[in-house]
């Protein structure tokens, strides 16, 4: 799970480091300076791709944690239902 939790952060970072062509992007529109959105969109064609695809990995991997979670959770319930059905008969 730790290797899952790594990979999110590693892609949350990566998002969170180039998130400032996003802002200025978000600024010509609001602008509605249309020239300098193209100009924008030109100059981080590359990292917006990537980033595309960051958020594309990072979902992935979220995905992984909550899967590992949901299973730990299942495996610790099973623990406790097991020990808790062995305590129940004592009681009767």
């Amino acid at each position: 799970m730790d290797k899952a939790r790594e990979q999110v952060w590693i892609y949350t970072q990566k998002l969170a480091d180039t998130d400032y062509i996003d802002n200025k992007m978000v600024e010509a529109i609001v602008a509605e300076d249309n020239v300098l959105l193209a100009e924008l969109k030109a100059k981080y064609a590359d990292v917006l791709e990537e980033r595309k695809g960051w958020r594309v990995e990072k979902k992935k991997w979220m995905n992984k944690v909550a899967e590992l979670e949901a299973a730990e959770i299942a495996k610790n319930t099973a623990e406790v239902n097991s020990v808790v059905g062995e305590g129940s008969d004592d009681q009767a």
